[in-house]
């Protein structure tokens, strides 16, 4: 796969070979069908403008980012239908979470259309990632509630339920910012929701925990 993606890049800053990008990436795709990797690539491509047609097997350039906003997006969402691997549909949840954080960060968000679009790009991508069970950083859920439309509490509180490891690091974001408010709810959240079995387990993060909120 990497002779692929090495071969590709070559390709793609000759813009003259355009037949040789489109074998190398329709023989990609045909191999590397059930790999993230290729899917991810296939996105990142669509990104810089090279969109991928599978019902033609053709490939074009489109000078249009928005174009290439779109179509990186739908790369991802073709590659989460296909039939991959539990654990790698898991990794292809989180690049797909990463590259829409990294697209609604980037100077591409000029225009108010493209804004809205990837807003509710985002609002999806992140819940189906959560009900999949493939959302799994503290840092994809927190930036999840804090540019959410919807109530950011209870997404903080659904990351407790999914994964209990998010507890502790959720608390000791929210601590290291002097957020008191959102502190007691996702320790509420946290006791509610953890066993018996795995709160000893924490319990010296805990204290250390609650030791900086009280000082």
């Amino acid at each position: 796969m990497e002779f692929h993606f090495i071969l590709l890049d070559k390709a793609i800053q000759l813009r003259a070979v355009r037949e040789l990008q489109c074998n190398v990436v329709r023989d990609m795709v045909i191999k590397y069908r059930h790999s993230e990797f290729m899917w991810q690539k296939l996105a990142k491509i669509s990104f810089d403008g090279f969109i991928y047609h599978h019902e033609t097997e053709q490939l074009h350039y489109d000078t249009n980012y928005i174009s290439g906003i779109r179509s990186c997006i739908k790369t991802y969402e073709d590659g989460l239908k296909e039939n991959l691997p539990p654990e790698n549909k898991h990794n292809l949840w989180n690049f797909y979470v990463d590259h829409v954080i990294e697209i609604r960060n980037s100077y591409r968000m000029k225009k108010e259309s493209i804004r809205n679009f990837m807003d509710e790009t985002m609002e999806g991508a992140f819940q189906e990632a959560h009900d999949n069970k493939a959302l799994y950083k503290a840092e994809h859920y927190i930036y999840w509630a804090m540019n959410t439309n919807k109530d950011c509490h209870m997404i903080l509180i659904e990351a407790v339920g999914v994964v209990k490891e998010i507890w502790i690091n959720l608390l000791l974001y929210f601590v290291n910012f002097d957020n008191f408010e959102l502190t007691i709810k996702v320790f509420q959240a946290g006791v509610r929701t953890l066993t018996n079995r795995l709160l000893p387990l924490i319990s010296g993060k805990l204290l250390s925990c609650t030791c900086k909120l009280l000082t």
